[in-house]
């Protein structure tokens, strides 16, 4: 299915936006690849990613980890009240600790249900992860993305895909909301080729 999916927007960004084209061919086929964790840990890591560089966000991960295997607790037992100042020093802020603790909460309540939610469209379940605590729109649309599969989501408040549509659209002299939709239904592909175009520094050959 990748590579279906990659002949189409080869075949679409062919004569509306050459350097989209470049990018894609450049980079190759990509994987959308649904993450292994649990959704607790998953929602946790993503808690822990908010706002925060990747290389800051694994080193805090990391921490979490080694306090979970020393203590020998599950994930979910090492967010709980009682640990808030331990894991103030892993590095997460008073309010990523208490949204994490308000999570664990929720599935203790059985109030989410990985198998609900997978039956959810895009706008339902943005309007679902973002009544919890401390989630907003770019935890719902990760979640869409990478633990749901959706091929078909725009993370609007991804400073790197904001950044770099807006440049496209500048070297193409169109409007970035026009190309983000010109490749629906695989916008999630569209963001997983222009984060590696960042990661790689493709970015700086394209002009």
């Amino acid at each position: 299915m990748s590579k279906k999916i990659h002949n189409i927007l080869l075949e679409r960004s062919l004569e509306q936006h050459r350097s989209l084209n470049d990018i894609f061919t450049k980079n190759g086929v990509i994987f959308l690849n649904k993450s292994k964790k649990n959704l607790f840990e998953f929602m946790v890591n993503l808690i822990i990613s908010q706002q925060l560089s990747t290389k800051a966000a694994n080193s805090i991960w990391k921490n979490v980890k080694d306090l979970e295997n020393s203590k020998m607790l599950s994930l979910m037992e090492i967010f709980s009240k009682k640990n808030s100042d331990t894991l103030k020093n892993c590095g997460l802020s008073k309010n990523k600790v208490k949204a994490a603790i308000l999570l664990r909460q929720t599935f203790e309540e059985k109030k989410i249900d990985k198998d609900v939610l997978s039956k959810m469209n895009e706008a339902e379940l943005s309007v679902f992860i973002q009544s919890l605590w401390g989630f907003g729109p770019w935890s719902a649309e990760m979640t869409a993305m990478f633990f749901f599969g959706m091929p078909d989501i725009w993370a609007k408040k991804d400073l790197i895909l904001d950044r770099y549509i807006k440049k496209i659209a500048k070297l193409e002299d169109q409007n970035d909301e026009k190309i983000i939709q010109f490749y629906s239904p695989f916008k999630t592909y569209l963001a997983l080729h222009i984060w590696k175009a960042n990661n790689s520094g493709l970015f700086k050959e394209i002009k």
